[in-house]
């Protein structure tokens, strides 16, 4: 099948966030009040007489810097290919408050500084720093890949499966046989002829016909048969060792072609089908010839029965067959985001059993154009499961999944940028964000355009969990410089953890729908216009980058017919994580229109 992305629509929902100011609490001094005399409660030389202080003592409380907390190291978008990783950093006026790295309490030394080993395993990790003093919070949250060693352009072994089930078998017969017909088989047969130029179809006529496909044991054993066929020929035989010239036609009520299909991949990955056993029938077979008399038209009959089957042999091998299997179906595209994703896979493994036919493929993934090359971490991918009441099942593999998404990152198709020009982003103008940007926005006038720029230091990673959201992507220091109309003001890491459910509608092609769910997190990485409002900041970039999937997982799919454009119906669509959760399923049914 063919893949493309249809760029649709997007719809923001932005909601404003309120901007809360927090004033510092102040201390002061109690006025002295002045002396009064002591009260009695009796005679003035009453020896009990009381006293009662009235003066406060003068007191002060000490004054605490702002919680702040730095990490050096790792840096953001880090990748390794050891097993741990040392966090280093410091924290100011921790005072009495807690670090924890990765959920791990760990000690500061004096003047604030810490360093943690922190174990890491096998593809991106997470690296959440946390400081907590009171109600005060702050954190620092960064990715870094480890084992990332596969080359770009290495070869992914099991990228797909694909299973055509008895049911689906069965049904791509009848969608092939209202292709051929579409396309008119007579436009195969005619002109042909044999191998001598002896015997020449001029025209062909018939009602229709009918191709059934069952599995067998490393077979399929195929069936064509052609309804009132009529073919117009010209001939020259041999009578008596004399050449004779004849032309007519001939007809039969059916003809029905059996044969044995051996389909195998050879050794460069491509498909090769080899027939066996072909048996032609031809039900009411009656030959006419026109420019000879009756008796004479006998003598040609079982030569003209044999040069037709010959042809109609040659019509199942040469135009039918290929229907079935072309190696144009190992070459494919993606369209994403205005960028060309090359897909070159070949047949690694093919089975036929009574329970259909499966094809394993590997696959290279390529792009025109690199901005930057990162590998992927592969995993020992387990076989998909697969049934015979299947129509077709489409089973990818989480590593070819990562492919496909390394390879986008690394044609920049992530790195995007918007402004408040752009439809939906004006919400986040400078009268919202100025006070969040605090210093950075000096010398802002309201109407100025912001710029949003968006650079993901590390690929997104997919990964298959099986519950609402079956696919899941995790993308980390992607980083988002928000941009006046001179220079940067600030840049932010954001930290997203987006599940994707996918359905999709009965039709000619599988138009897939994406629902996200997605989380955000977002840091202030650097500041170099000034002291931003580091809290209110970071919520309001949160909420602007729920926009980013909505970017480019919002899209329109499309597996669409092949390069045959075959005329098919799709329906009962679902997708599934596998039961091992390395292969993300779409099973379908499908007939022809």
């Amino acid at each position: 099948m063919h893949l493309f992305f249809n760029t649709r629509f997007f719809t923001l929902c932005v909601c404003l966030l309120s901007l809360q100011l927090f004033g510092c609490a102040r201390g002061g001094f109690l006025e002295e009040p002045a002396q009064t005399k002591p009260v009695t409660t009796g005679p003035a030389d009453n020896p009990w007489e009381q006293e009662r202080p009235t003066a406060n003592e003068e007191k002060t409380q000490p004054t605490v810097g702002p919680l702040m907390l730095t990490v050096d190291s790792p840096p953001r978008g880090s990748v390794v290919n050891e097993m741990t990783v040392r966090v280093t950093g410091s924290v100011e006026n921790l005072d009495g408050g807690r670090l924890l790295v990765n959920g791990t309490p760990v000690q500061t030394q004096a003047n604030g500084a810490f360093s943690v080993d922190v174990p890491l395993g096998s593809g991106l990790n997470r690296l959440v720093t946390e400081v907590t003093r009171g109600n005060e919070y702050a954190e620092d949250r960064r990715g870094i890949m480890v084992g990332a060693r596969v080359e770009a352009s290495a070869k992914i072994e099991h990228a797909v499966t694909v299973h055509l089930g008895a049911r689906g078998l069965s049904s791509f017969g009848r969608v092939v046989a209202s292709a051929v017909d579409d396309i008119d088989i007579a436009e195969a047969i005619r002109g042909n002829g044999d191998d001598n130029g002896n015997f020449k179809v001029k025209d062909v006529e018939y009602r229709g016909l009918l191709v059934d496909i069952q599995p067998k044991s490393g077979f399929l054993k195929v069936r064509l048969v052609i309804q009132n066929l009529k073919i117009k020929f010209r001939g020259k035989f041999n009578v008596l060792f004399i050449p004779i010239v004849v032309h007519g036609d001939a007809e039969a009520d059916a003809v029905t072609i059996e044969a044995d299909v051996y389909v195998r991949q050879t050794t460069s990955g491509t498909i090769a089908c080899e027939l066996r056993d072909a048996n032609v029938d031809m039900d009411g077979f009656d030959l006419d010839i026109e420019n000879v008399a009756n008796f004479i038209t006998e003598l040609f009959d079982d030569t003209a029965r044999r040069e037709g089957e010959k042809l109609l042999n040659k019509t199942l091998r040469d135009f039918v067959i290929p229907s079935l299997f072309s190696d144009d179906m190992l070459d494919q595209e993606i369209q994403l985001l205005g960028k060309t994703i090359e897909l070159d896979l070949d047949v690694e493994q093919l089975d036929i059993d009574e329970s259909g036919m499966t094809m394993i493929l590997g696959s290279r993934v390529t792009v025109p154009q690199m901005v930057r090359q990162m590998g992927i971490v592969p995993m020992r991918t387990l076989p998909s499961e697969r049934s015979a009441d299947t129509g077709v099942q489409l089973a990818t593999s989480v590593d070819f999944l990562n492919r496909i998404l390394v390879s986008a990152w690394s044609a920049g198709v992530f790195d995007m940028e918007f402004s408040t020009e752009d439809e939906g982003f004006s919400t986040f103008g400078v009268p919202i964000l100025r006070v969040a940007l605090g210093d950075a926005a000096n010398g802002l006038n309201n109407d100025d355009v912001l710029t949003f720029r968006i650079r993901p230091l590390l690929p997104p990673v997919a990964s298959l969990d099986g519950d609402t959201y079956p696919l899941r992507l995790d993308m980390s220091d992607v980083l988002l410089d928000i941009v006046g109309p001179n220079s940067t003001l600030v840049t932010t890491s954001l930290d997203l953890q987006v599940g994707l459910g996918l359905s999709a509608e009965d039709g000619e092609s599988i138009v897939i729908e994406p629902t996200l769910d997605i989380a955000v997190a977002a840091d202030v990485a650097a500041m170099p216009s000034g002291q931003v409002n580091v809290s209110a900041l970071e919520g309001q970039i949160e909420a602007v980058a729920k926009l980013i999937p909505s970017l480019v997982a919002d899209q329109t799919m499309n597996l669409g017919n092949s390069a045959t454009e075959l005329p098919l119906r799709i329906f009962g669509i679902e997708f599934a994580a596998s039961t091992n959760q390395q292969w993300l399923d779409l099973r379908a049914l499908f007939d022809a229109l």
